[in-house]
């Protein structure tokens, strides 16, 4: 794998701001080559992305920043509610000259009914942000039809799927394929969850409403 030196440039970044703010509680740089970078990167030669691609909850860049240095031909948006985080992406995209990332500030479950935003990116992209069940509700309805939602998970992940059931079937999407890695001997998986036909304009809910209804 060719990877850009501007991933290392932009890991020294992070580390640095941590000083002042909470961006990261790994600053190992061993560790964080393995947990951020390795693991933003762990998708490389398993998925092709392809056209716009969304990061919802990108927190400190990741997994955006990494795969925007590796697909530098494509437009990648970089989402979170916490406006100082993207403040600190957008100087260091300045500052490394990372021309194709985008940030917004806003959650998803307002953005996802911006017609800028809905049912028009290729993929989304999220990494360590709620259970599967609540994805399918955040993400599937960025993504156009045959989109994919590209979702980075722990050792609960069958357990999560099991009980995603519902959210399956209210969003029309199914998993398309599921990856085993390992990092640090740990296995982790990759969830592929390809979008069948348009979402209901309910979808996604309210943030409360989401978080105390699980679909």
């Amino acid at each position: 794998m060719n990877i850009d030196k501007r991933v290392y440039d932009y890991r020294d970044l992070v580390i640095e701001k941590n000083k002042v703010m909470n961006l990261t509680n790994i600053t190992d740089i061993s560790e964080f080559n393995k947990r951020h970078i390795e693991d933003s990167l762990s998708i490389i030669n398993k998925i092709e992305l392809s056209g716009r691609v969304l990061d919802i909850g990108t927190g400190a860049g990741f997994p955006g920043i990494p795969l925007a240095l590796y697909y530098k031909n494509l437009n990648f948006t970089l989402l979170d509610s916490q406006r100082k985080k993207l403040d600190f992406i957008k100087d260091s995209c300045r500052k490394l000259d990372i021309k194709n990332v985008t940030t917004i500030h806003s959650r998803a479950e307002d953005l996802a009914r911006d017609k800028l935003h809905r049912e028009l990116y290729d993929f989304v992209v999220t990494r360590a942000v709620a259970s599967l069940s609540v994805l399918i509700e955040l993400s599937i309805p960025f993504l156009k039809i045959g989109g994919k939602l590209v979702a980075y998970k722990g050792k609960s992940v069958f357990d999560e799927i099991k009980s995603s059931s519902n959210a399956f079937d209210k969003l029309n999407c199914m998993i398309e394929n599921i990856i085993e890695y390992k990092i640090n001997n740990i296995r982790y998986y990759i969830v592929i969850v390809k979008k069948e036909s348009k979402t209901d304009i309910k979808y996604p809910r309210k943030a409360g409403t989401i978080k105390k209804s699980i679909l």
